[in-house]
């Protein structure tokens, strides 16, 4: 019984396990905020400016050297 009563009083001090699932969750929640900016970011920001970008390659006529 004493036995026992150490190995869970070892687990009640011993928070490193909890720090850890702690940073976890900090992580997700960055993640879980941070990712409608960058798919709006995508749909609104960058994409279009690549669109633009490609049309205008696409329109570039290169002279014949020969």
């Amino acid at each position: 019984m004493k036995a026992i009563k150490k190995m869970v009083e070892k687990f009640h001090k011993d928070e490193k396990g909890q720090t850890f699932i702690e940073m976890a969750f900090i992580i997700i929640l960055i993640i879980i905020a941070m990712y409608p900016a960058v798919k709006s970011l995508q749909t609104e920001g960058i994409q279009p400016k690549y669109d633009d970008i490609t049309d205008q390659l696409e329109s570039v006529t290169v002279p014949d050297l020969n």
